[in-house]
């Protein structure tokens, strides 16, 4: 179980800054390496295992892909050479992106993530 004093909207920031940074490093990064990159970061930063990450990741994921105002594009895989689906930068991304990205996510997603965070976290209402 992870760190029981983490604010939500602090790691929910820190998950959408590190991703943003990650693929502005090397766009058309395959997705498990950036998950693999986010997940060592927050389990340093928020004592967070791989377990808890992968159950905790899905509304973030939307945010970046289902999102149209989002700078980050999913490309699945075009070939069985290289299988891996890839996060690459659609437009610059500008420095209203986090904060745009932040809201997006608290406005669609926070009750579903926030139950997940719960169990996660050990947080009780």
């Amino acid at each position: 179980m992870g760190n029981p004093k983490i604010n939500m909207r602090e790691f929910v920031q820190v998950y959408i800054l590190l991703a943003l940074d990650f693929v502005q490093r090397e766009s058309n990064l395959p997705v498990e390496s950036l998950e693999e990159n986010i997940d060592a970061e927050l389990h340093k930063l928020f004592d967070v295992c791989e377990k808890d990450m992968i159950y905790l990741r899905h509304p973030l994921h939307w945010t970046f892909f289902c999102n149209k105002k989002s700078p980050l594009e999913y490309v699945p895989s075009s070939s069985l050479k290289d299988p891996a689906p890839r996060v690459r930068i659609k437009r610059e991304i500008d420095c209203e992106d986090k904060s745009k990205l932040v809201g997006y996510f608290f406005d669609n997603y926070e009750n579903y993530f926030h139950e997940r965070f719960k169990n996660v976290f050990g947080i009780r209402d």
